[in-house]
């Protein structure tokens, strides 16, 4: 889930570069031929106006852009995150596993020594009820 979130946010931040450039660019353009028309003074106001709406929108494009970029970052600290709980909690499933094994091992031994520990006391057993039969006849 990180990753999706991740792989969304480097996709904002990339269109918001792209929608940046594009308004910087118009801006630039309109400020250039601009310059070059020369009129009256209402023809410059209205001009003054629209450069101020094209330069709020460079400004506007901006800050989405950074504010994409932050959330891009936001994201891969999550991500990156995500992956070391999970690297952690597969490290931590390992030693258990693992332990799980020894201790399974342990018992098997355990159960091997009772049962040749129990052989070897009924053969003892035997051999004296044997032995003790034998002398009394």
């Amino acid at each position: 889930m990180a990753r999706q979130v991740l792989r969304g946010a480097a996709t904002r931040a990339s269109q918001a570069d792209v929608d940046y450039e594009y308004v910087d660019r118009c801006y630039q353009a309109s400020i250039a031929g601009e310059a070059s028309i020369r009129g009256s003074l209402m023809s410059l106001l209205a001009m003054r106006d629209l450069d101020t709406m094209r330069a709020r929108a460079v400004i506007e494009a901006e800050v989405h852009r950074e504010e994409a970029h932050n959330e891009a970052d936001a994201a891969r600290a999550a991500w990156t995150q995500a992956k070391q709980k999970v690297s952690a909690l597969e490290q931590l499933d390992e030693r258990q596993r693992a332990e799980y094994d020894r201790e399974v091992l342990h018992e098997q031994d355990v159960e091997a020594d009772d049962i040749v520990t129990s052989r070897r006391s009924r053969s003892s057993q035997l051999r004296m009820l044997n032995s003790g039969d034998g002398e009394s006849v």
